[in-house]
């Protein structure tokens, strides 16, 4: 045991009373005085070391759940810090604790962590969380819910989904704006019922959207809008898209379904025949759009069409269209298809050497691409069977560009609208175009 500085204080006194004793003989006054107050100091810095002891000594080791807290905290950090490879590891150690399972914490670390793995685009992983997530009830439930049925669309797993829906209903039966409008779209995207079960059932939920004069009723709406196309109703589906335009809002995602909105509408209004209407609807997108280079060349084909019946003055219309277009987007996908249609119209307007040079440029850019793609596949006795073979022994890591020539590779990893084309609203998932194919081709010139 170590002598207490007390009691080093105190030898240390005895010495200085000593040094008293000696300092009458000697005249040392000074070291006496000086040995007491040492001692008196080494008294007072012992007593506070003892208060200090005392409280590292009484302090208790932190328990189990105590650190489990701490860990869940520091997973939760990473979560909100958009670290999702770092957080759904810590979340999947947590979960794995059976002293975790038992806490209040554990529902909120299951969603956590679907989420992260949702994130990560990990969908198989994430779905079966958010589910744990709900058949715990947690507070996360209709978030989940959300996830569980885009998910669904996404692997095509439709089972045992509706009873998940029924826990979300209210006491009068239905269901939540946001949840309803999510399960709108998940029957939206079902292929395992028939056609006209699957319409009927999406609109009824987006119809109880728009009833409910939610935030969702834009989306809903042309979601109604969609459907309405598929079942072949043009003026139904018009009337519903002019709705969305009209209808007030002012966030960004408000805009991007108005811009929808008007991109539809003017493809229906070009399948009606309304060919003024429909170029006014493309020119309410502005040139920031995403959809501003779809809607310049849908513009030139109007004007082609409009050309039929109000003459050739429209065919000059449909090469400015074409001109702006080469402008604003020269590296987009749609810039060659615009470049051929230039020059159809040059030859429709006269301008022959005009034409010829269009013609040129496309030949140019793409003729030595073509023959090598084309040289690729005559080289095997069967394109299929080889390219098959490619992704078996690629398995996730296979990458069509790798085969390509890099101006060809931008036409395999981008996507076109098409009709079954998305756009992206956060976490509300996607809105499909109207189930419209391009109702042209290079003989209406």
């Amino acid at each position: 045991m170590r002598p207490s500085l007390a009691q080093l204080g105190l030898a240390l006194a005895a010495l200085g009373a000593g040094s008293s004793a000696l300092a009458q003989e000697a005249d040392l006054p000074r070291e006496a005085a000086e040995a007491d107050r040492i001692a008196k100091d080494l008294t007072l810095v012992d007593q506070r070391l003892q208060i200090v002891e005392k409280q590292y000594s009484e302090r208790r080791e932190p328990g189990e759940e105590e650190a489990l807290k701490h860990r869940f905290s520091d997973a939760e950090i990473q979560f909100l810090l958009n670290n999702y490879p770092q957080a759904s590891v810590l979340f999947y150690d947590l979960i794995g604790s059976p002293a975790f399972r038992a806490m209040a914490q554990y529902p909120e670390a299951l969603y956590l962590l679907a989420e992260s793995l949702y994130q990560e685009q990990n969908y198989l992983g994430s779905r079966l969380y958010f589910r744990e997530h709900m058949n715990l009830r947690g507070s996360h439930y209709r978030d989940s819910l959300a996830r569980y049925l885009e998910i669904s669309g996404r692997v095509n797993e439709f089972s045992g989904i509706e009873e998940y829906i029924d826990k979300a209903k209210g006491a009068g039966g239905a269901l939540p704006a946001d949840v309803a409008y999510v399960y709108g779209k998940w029957l939206f995207l079902r292929t395992d019922l028939s056609e006209r079960d699957r319409i009927a059932r999406a609109r009824e939920a987006f119809e109880s959207v728009v009833a409910a004069k939610a935030g969702l009723s834009s989306q809903a709406t042309y979601f109604l809008g969609v459907l309405a196309v598929q079942e072949g109703k043009l003026p139904e589906a018009a009337a519903a898209f002019e709705q969305v335009v009209k209808l007030e809002g002012s966030g960004s995602r408000d805009n991007k379904v108005r811009e929808l909105a008007n991109l539809s509408l003017g493809r229906v209004y070009y399948e009606l025949g309304k060919f003024t209407e429909a170029i006014d609807r493309y020119q309410e997108i502005d040139y920031q759009s995403g959809y501003f280079v779809e809607a310049l060349y849908e513009i030139a084909w109007t004007h082609v069409r409009k050309a039929r019946t109000d003459g050739s003055a429209e065919y000059e219309k449909a090469h400015q269209a074409c001109e702006k277009l080469l402008l604003a987007a020269p590296e987009s996908v749609l810039a060659p298809e615009a470049r051929i249609l230039q020059g159809h119209l040059q030859l429709k307007l006269g301008k022959y050497q005009d034409a010829t040079d269009s013609y040129s440029q496309i030949i140019n850019a793409y003729l030595q691409v073509y023959d090598d793609i084309d040289g690729r596949l005559k080289a095997q006795a069967d394109p299929v069977q080889y390219f098959q073979r490619l992704i078996a022994e690629s398995g996730k890591t296979f990458d069509i560009t790798s085969l390509l020539p890099p101006i060809a590779a931008k036409w395999a990893t981008t996507q076109r609208p098409t009709p079954t084309a998305e756009g992206q609203f956060g976490w509300l998932g996607v809105i499909g175009y109207p189930a419209l194919g391009r109702p042209w081709n290079a003989n209406d010139s």
